[in-house]
């Protein structure tokens, strides 16, 4: 996203977050919503060694963390 300004809306983290930030979120979040939750943990062993994807990925354990367990969301 070239203008950062719609990704406001989805800034909803504990801190303040930079343009930058909010798309590498928006792309990481991307990058595994529409995954099974087998396909998902074979992607999540090698995004998570990735230090960007890491920090997107604990600033919103709060966010998955309402959701219930059983779920493919969670």
């Amino acid at each position: 996203m070239d203008d950062p300004e719609p990704t406001e809306v989805l800034d909803a983290y504990d801190r303040v977050t930079l343009p930058r930030e909010q798309r590498q979120s928006l792309f990481g979040n991307a990058l595994y919503t529409n995954m099974t939750r087998s396909d998902f943990f074979g992607f999540a062993r090698g995004a998570l060694q990735n230090p960007i994807f890491r920090e997107y990925w604990y600033a919103t354990c709060p966010h998955r963390a309402t959701l219930i367990s059983a779920s493919d969301e969670a």
